[in-house]
């Protein structure tokens, strides 16, 4: 029985992961303000179709998002791995601090290896942060342009 329990909870988790996924794709999207895209969106999730364009080729939309950033995806990508190891080892750090002064030590650490990788990606996308999930993580640990 818990084995069950066990396996419904773990399929459960993925499930959320997927709608966490789609939900942070939308958002990127709409803070984008690409109205194509996201009526797009919006039409599938309603089972609407939605007709595309004449001359719609997958790999120039792709093209077009990605021009939209100026910093290159890989390096993106490998610095938000960076953010995401900074506050997964801010977590455990927490988890394993008995004082005050330990869980201080933990924010500070935390604060500037976000912020240092947040400042490298605002350096190479001129002053911006490319989503609202790294916008937010910039507020959250109250970081300040270096």
């Amino acid at each position: 029985m818990a084995l069950g329990a066990f396996a419904a909870a773990a399929s459960g988790a993925l499930v959320l992961k997927y709608i966490d996924t789609g939900i942070k794709v939308a958002e990127f999207l709409i803070s984008e303000r690409l109205s194509l895209t996201v009526e797009n969106i919006r039409s599938y999730f309603d089972r609407k179709e939605v007709e595309k364009p004449s001359n719609f080729d997958p790999k120039e939309a792709k093209e077009f998002v990605g021009s939209l950033m100026k910093i290159d995806q890989r390096i993106l990508d490998v610095i938000s791995d960076n953010i995401n190891d900074a506050i997964e080892n801010y977590v455990l750090c927490l988890k394993d601090a008995n004082g005050r002064q330990e869980k201080n030590a933990c924010d500070i650490r935390a604060e500037r290896a976000v912020c240092d990788s947040l400042n490298r990606i605002m350096d190479r996308n001129d002053d911006d942060l490319p989503s609202e999930y790294l916008k937010n993580q910039w507020k959250a640990f109250k970081c300040i342009r270096i």
